[in-house]
């Protein structure tokens, strides 16, 4: 039986890659799931690492570990172009505002 898809926001996935509160839950999740999610992800996680290095919360060393630990993560990761693509998948009402 194949791994069941969840949509994952940047906000649960960085903690598979940098501890938070919630980190737990969050691997848990990612133990259950496949992640999908936007095709921006990349970039938004690698924002919100180098954030955490300047803030001093993780070192360079702890960035470069949490970049290629997401590089090697990438391959079974399924990406979405458009966040309505993804709601459709899902099958999720959303209401779109703007």
């Amino acid at each position: 039986m194949a791994t069941p898809s969840a949509y994952f926001d940047t906000s649960v996935v960085v903690k598979r890659y940098i501890n938070e509160p919630s980190s737990i839950r969050a691997r848990e999740l990612f133990r259950r799931f496949r992640l999908l999610s936007s095709a921006v992800i990349a970039v938004e996680l690698g924002a919100a690492i180098r954030r955490r290095v300047n803030l001093g919360d993780i070192t360079d060393a702890g960035m470069t570990a949490a970049l290629r630990r997401i590089n090697d993560d990438r391959v079974r990761w399924d990406l979405i172009d458009r966040q309505r693509e993804a709601a459709a998948r899902v099958n999720l009402e959303v209401v779109w505002v703007g």
